[in-house]
């Protein structure tokens, strides 16, 4: 059983650090995500060697891995807090439940984002085509979005991994390489036109992104803060 942890400052902005800080350490110390840490370098060193070009490893990477890993993550924001018996502690601070909630969901993206940003820089090291501010704010902003996404799943059902697998695979693998407007409601759309990538449209060929890179942006911003 986890001790109980030490008392956070008084100050509602500090204490939302002190909690954001507290769980991403332990999710950081964690064998796991020393693991994975390490798998996701090896794999981005190998990826010239298997045929892969710089823009597919990214793509990989932002539109499938970070959905992934954030419903593993995303979805156990709360559940971690009943397992460690610390919910009730959390929620006793003098410090706004919504302002305790977002600091859980940065301490689950950020771990994540973490373990994205190394085969990120590697992969990007190799090319000249894709801004590295563009993809490594992209990954940022799909690490939070779809962490705060599982997170609010995960409160309202009992079986949350489940529907956001059903979710990736139907909405955002399949409606995203329709061709016409269906498109720019995914987030993985807005998130390759974030990052510079053309929209891999499937059977239809490439396309560029729906929106621009300015509205794609706002949009995704304003999801996260949502």
């Amino acid at each position: 059983r986890m001790k109980t942890p030490p008392k956070p400052s008084q100050n509602p902005w500090r204490s939302a650090i002190f909690w954001a800080t507290l769980h991403s350490s332990r999710t950081i110390k964690r064998r796991s995500w020393l693991l994975w840490c390490m798998a996701g370098i090896i794999w981005s060193l190998t990826q010239k060697t298997m045929g892969s070009t710089a823009t597919d490893s990214i793509r990989h990477l932002l539109v499938h891995f970070i959905p992934l890993a954030a419903l593993f993550y995303g979805t156990s924001v709360i559940r971690e807090e009943v397992e460690d018996q610390t919910l009730t502690y959390s929620f006793s601070r003098p410090v706004p439940r919504q302002l305790i909630y977002a600091a859980r969901l940065v301490a689950a993206a950020l771990p994540l984002l973490l373990l994205v940003v190394p085969p990120l820089l590697v992969i990007l090291g190799r090319q000249s085509v894709l801004s590295v501010p563009a993809v490594l704010g992209a990954g940022a902003l799909s690490s939070l979005l779809f962490c705060g996404l599982f997170g609010v799943l995960g409160q309202l059902s009992r079986r949350p991994a489940w529907l956001g697998l059903v979710y990736l695979l139907i909405w955002e693998a399949g409606v995203s390489k329709l061709p016409g407007f269906l498109g720019q409601f995914t987030l993985t759309t807005q998130i390759e036109t974030l990052a510079g990538i053309k929209v891999n449209r499937a059977i239809f060929g490439v396309m560029e992104g729906l929106l621009t890179v300015p509205q794609a942006l706002g949009l995704l911003i304003a999801l996260t803060i949502l």
